[in-house]
Parts: C-alpha cells; structure tokens; sequence
C-alpha cells in the first residue's frame, strides 16, 4: 500500500492555472479528462491517465493534486455548476480510492464560467466539458515552465484541425487538446528538451523533439499532419531491434504507445506491419532466406504487441521484405545500419488485411535467442 506523503502547505485557492503561480510550487504533471454531455462518470479510457499521476507521486516526498472541474454552455447556469461539480468528485473519489490522501487533495468547480473554447459547435463543448488534474510539487530554485502555442494543421488543405497533444520531458508530462481552428496551448518545462506527440482523426501521426527555452513563449508553434491514404507508409523513428534479433530495443516501448493510440483514433483504418533488415552492400535476399526470415520475426513481433495491448488482429497484416527496401542500402556506419533494422507501417485495404494471412516462420524463437550466431551487419 502506498505511504502517505506530507501535504504541500500553501492556499490552493490562490493557485491558478494560468498566472499567479506561487512561488515555490510548480505543476510537475498534469492530465485533462474530457466527459460527455452531461456526464460525470469516469470511463476506462480515463483511468491510465489518472494512474500515471498517482504513480509518480512514488518518487516524491511533498505534492497536492489540484482538480479543477468546468462543462460546457448548454443549459442552465445553476445546472451547469452542479454538473461540474460532480465531475470533481468522480476525481477526487478516485484518487482518495487510491491512497491519496483528502489533506493533499484541493479542488475547485466552475461550471460554464472558464471555457476554453467559445465556439457553440460539439467539437469546442467537448473541450469545455473538462477536469484538469495537476500534480503539484515544491521546488527551491525558480520554476522554469511556460505554455506553448500553436496550431495543428492538415498538411493538405493547411487548415486546423482537431488532434490530440502529449508532451512528455524526463520528469514531466502534460497533454492538451486543439480547438475547432486547430490551436492549442500546452504546459512545458522550459530550458529542456521534450518530445511532443500529436494524434489526429485521418492523419498520420507527428511526432518532434524539441530543446524548449524562453523564447518558445513568443513562438506559435506550427505542426503538420499528413492525410491517411491507402498504400502511404510511415516510419516509427524509434521502432528499432538488437542487431540480429526480433527484440525490440527499450525505445520501441514509446513507439508501440504511439502506434496505439493512432489505431485507436482511426478505428476504421487497418495497417500492414512491414519488417526490415540491415543486410547492405549485397544482393537482395531470397524469400526463405536467415535474415528474410529475421525480418518477418520483427514484423510479428510488432504484431503480436499491439494485440496484447488492445488493438484487434484483423486490422493488422505482418509482412517481412528483407533487406529489399533498406533505407540506407550502402550503409557502413552504425547509426545508418540501425536504421535499417526497422519496421514500417502501411496503410492497407481492410479487406485485405482481414483476410491475407500473415507471413509465418518456423523457429520464432531463435529470432529471440540473445546466444545465438549473429548473421546481421
């Protein structure tokens, strides 16, 4: 059972959270759970997030959660505030459920008054009917954080669109939704780098990692988003293996979220799992050969973990290409050849997918075998 942790002590109700940050106390994480029309009932999809704040408080001796709960305009004013309330109790009940204690929980609710997007269409009330959660910590030195601006676009028609954002720094994490224009505003630490996630309805996803200083408060951010078309690919920059091997290396972990959470957005797309190898400066490889089958391994192995988390097999098509479309064919150096050991995803025809089999191999295992001879550059 978690140990309770000492309260921050400071007046939550002087914190807001856009200015007037006190002054030894920065938000260290944060989440925002978005409800349905009058709802106030937290779904399974919105407990990972919460469950992520509580598990970093682990690592801490002092913190408070702040929750701030609001809805949209529709309806009565007085309605609308009990609403919002009851949205922050479905929070905070849910932390307390979790070992948190009351003392080191402060929460406000606001009804219809703090919208963030003024807009009367459903995509704007959906951002309204909203909780941030904030996990609040103490620091001594000043806090170095800043919001970040911009606009989600569609690299086609160069206009806003609707997506998600995830920002995540080596301590830190925070994510945030556009508006109907595509804008957003997202908490950062500033002076570090961070990695910055965006999932949008059909388009791919864009992922980026940027050094955030204190100029990024006068830049409004700019992030395109490819449209989905049966047949385009793309790669997972981190979906990278141990040479010779269908283990995926520590970095494909982020990839495999990524992946999923795409699959989840574009729940009517299906994708074909394509798998490589670093075999340069030689002919092609022929079907059946070692290191053809290495690359059919890689592609299972991608496979077999988006089922396990959750995404069905039918949308899914495993296919191994050898060293036939290696990216740098002449490579020499390690960071080209890592490069080559990859996998990339194409967009497939559903039918396709739902009922071509996937390529097969008879030994699995070997692929997985750390002792085994190398035969991969």
């Amino acid at each position: 059972m978690k140990s309770f942790k000492i309260s921050l002590l400071f007046i939550l109700s002087t914190w807001h959270l856009l200015g007037q940050e006190a002054d030894n106390v920065r938000v260290h994480s944060e989440a925002t759970i978005y409800f349905d029309s009058e709802e106030s009932v937290l779904t399974a999809d919105d407990l990972p997030k919460l469950l992520r704040l509580i598990a970093i408080t682990d690592s801490l001796d002092t913190f408070t959660f702040l929750v701030d709960a609001h809805t949209d305009e529709v309806g009565d004013a007085a309605y609308n505030l009990a609403l919002s309330q009851k949205r922050k109790a479905s929070v905070v009940s849910f932390l307390e459920q979790h070992n948190i204690p009351s003392a080191s929980i402060g929460s406000n609710y606001y009804g219809e008054t703090q919208r963030v997007a003024q807009a009367e269409d459903e995509t704007s009330r959906q951002l309204n009917r909203r909780v941030v959660v904030q996990l609040l910590t103490k620091q001594r030195k000043e806090i170095n954080q800043l919001y970040l601006k911009g606009t989600i676009a569609s690299e086609a028609t160069k206009k806003g669109i609707p997506a998600q954002i995830q920002l995540r720094s080596k301590d830190f994490e925070s994510t945030a939704t556009t508006d109907s224009l595509g804008r957003f505003k997202i908490l950062s630490p500033s002076n570090a780098p961070v990695d910055i996630e965006v999932v949008a309805k059909d388009h791919f996803i864009a992922s980026k990692t940027l050094k955030i200083t204190e100029a990024h408060r006068d830049i409004n951010l700019k992030i395109p988003l490819s449209k989905i078309e049966a047949g385009k690919k793309f790669s997972l920059k981190n979906m990278l293996f141990v040479g010779n091997k269908s283990i995926m290396l520590p970095t494909s972990f982020k990839s495999l979220e990524h992946l999923k959470r795409f699959m989840t957005t574009n729940q009517e797309q299906c994708i074909e799992i394509a798998g490589h190898v670093n075999v340069p400066n030689l002919p092609k490889l022929k079907v059946g050969d070692y290191d053809h089958q290495l690359s059919i391994a890689r592609a299972l192995e991608v496979h077999d973990a988006l089922v396990d988390i959750g995404i069905d097999t039918s949308r899914l098509l495993a296919r191994g290409y050898g060293n036939w479309q290696m990216i740098f064919p002449k490579a020499k150096r390690e960071e080209q050849m890592k490069y080559n050991r990859r996998v990339e995803i194409v967009i497939s025809d559903c039918n396709s997918t739902a009922t071509i089999p996937n390529d097969s191999i008879t030994n699995r295992a070997h692929f997985r075998d750390m002792d085994s001879r190398r035969r991969e550059y």
